[in-house]
């Protein structure tokens, strides 16, 4: 749901951001069901689909793709898509801007997105 807000950024490659990780943490988390049967309409699936294959995760987390149909009464699919969505973790890495090559650095799983005043005006 990130994107690049750098004033010099062509409006159709603001989103999504490139994700560029080195290192990448899978924890458990509790399965909230109503939690991922209310967010998995918000969610753009190409987007998730190409930030899936930019960490390498891609063949490990095969998804399709679209949504399926009737998705709340398919427990495998609303357990892969908790696990994508709330338990891996991008430790260090970077998000880069597409149509800048800004990068935004990622530290013990924050992405620092601050803009010099140059890029905001």
């Amino acid at each position: 749901m990130l994107e690049s807000q750098v004033k010099t950024c062509p409006e159709e490659k603001r989103f999504p951001l490139k994700i560029v990780a080195t290192e990448i943490e899978e924890t458990e988390i509790e399965f909230q069901r109503s939690f991922i049967i209310n967010i998995i309409p918000k969610i753009d699936w190409g987007v998730l689909r190409g930030a899936l294959e930019e960490m390498g995760l891609s063949e490990k987390y095969e998804i399709g793709s679209k949504v399926p149909e009737n998705y709340e009464e398919d427990e495998t699919f609303l357990q892969l898509a908790h696990h994508i969505l709330l338990e891996i973790e991008i430790i260090t890495g970077k998000f880069v801007c597409r149509g800048t090559g800004r990068e935004f650095p990622i530290e013990n799983k924050i992405a620092n997105m601050l803009l010099t005043s140059e890029e905001l005006n």
